[in-house]
């Protein structure tokens, strides 16, 4: 068995063995407060560019149990726009699981690992990642991307080899090119 194959069956099995090898604990004091920053857009193919200015308030409604996450907008071209959600910790779910509701229906599940909230979903046919991630005290970086699901910009098969060389099978692999992407570095401004 080659080295890189006894790595991953290690690091697999040490995953398994304990179910929270990479969740960690969520503590909300780290993350109230009042946040602002300069929000980087880029869409289409050649990537144009957009700049916004963002706040962010990171409130506890419930302790322990649910928080508010309003991020505001604020374009000269666009005027202002508000997002309003909660994020939940469903009673009895495990440490890294927690939920993000928009408050209109829609229901997004959310890990939390690595001190950063991640999520991955799909929507009328474009997948979305987002990332909110603690990445010091008094700093959370926002990130969000997304692509067209039903678009693969490159598809590749790959052999999978043995110790000895022989074929065990093939793997695909497709990808997909983000189409557009959202940044935010937010600097805390008030507790």
């Amino acid at each position: 068995m080659n080295s890189s194959r006894l790595i991953f069956i290690f690091l697999s099995v040490l995953c398994i063995g304990n179910k929270y090898a990479l969740a960690q604990e969520f503590t909300p004091e780290n993350w109230i407060g009042k946040y602002s920053g300069t929000m980087f857009l880029s869409s289409g193919t050649e990537g144009e560019q957009q700049e916004i200015e963002v706040s962010f308030d990171f409130k506890e409604i419930v302790k322990d149990s649910s928080w508010t996450y309003i991020m505001t907008y604020k374009s000269e071209e666009l005027g202002e726009l508000t997002k309003n959600y909660v994020i939940c910790k469903p009673f009895g779910s495990p440490i890294h699981y927690f939920v993000l509701d928009e408050l209109d229906g829609t229901k997004i599940d959310l890990s939390y690992r690595n001190e950063a909230f991640v999520s991955f979903f799909e929507v009328d046919g474009m997948f979305h990642a987002s990332s909110l991630a603690k990445i010091s005290k008094n700093t959370i970086r926002f990130e969000l991307y997304g692509s067209f699901s039903s678009q693969p910009t490159n598809v590749t098969n790959a052999e999978l080899l043995d110790d000895l060389g022989n074929n065990t099978g093939t793997v695909t692999v497709a990808s997909f090119n983000p189409i557009y992407c959202q940044t935010v570095t937010l600097k805390r401004n008030r507790k």
